[in-house]
């Protein structure tokens, strides 16, 4: 599970002690049911971690809920989730507001 790679599952351990793994697994169950992605007030595209090459928006609409297994089964939603911007060396971030 990709959350458990990055440290959540490890900060519930920490924060909830022998409970840690029974409330990471039920994070994980209501995240299943999250929708992947918002369009607000028909203009506003809003998703968790980043665009997709794969992106296309009826594609995302009929995404079936619960998402059932690891999202990296699936491109798109894998990538909205989790195409957070990385510092490299060589190409420092530089973060701009939208246009």
């Amino acid at each position: 599970n990709t959350n458990a790679e990055y440290g959540f599952r490890e900060e519930c351990e920490a924060l909830f002690g022998p409970q840690g793994e029974h409330v990471w697994t039920g994070f994980n169950r209501a995240f299943a049911y999250l929708p992947p992605a918002a369009l607000v007030g028909h203009q506003v595209f809003c998703v968790h971690g980043g665009l997709t090459p794969d992106l296309d928006l009826k594609a995302i609409y009929l995404m079936r809920r619960p998402c059932k297994g690891d999202p990296i089964s699936q491109p798109m939603l894998y990538d909205m989730m989790w195409s957070d911007p990385a510092l490299r060396e060589d190409d420092p971030i530089e973060y701009k507001p939208n246009t």
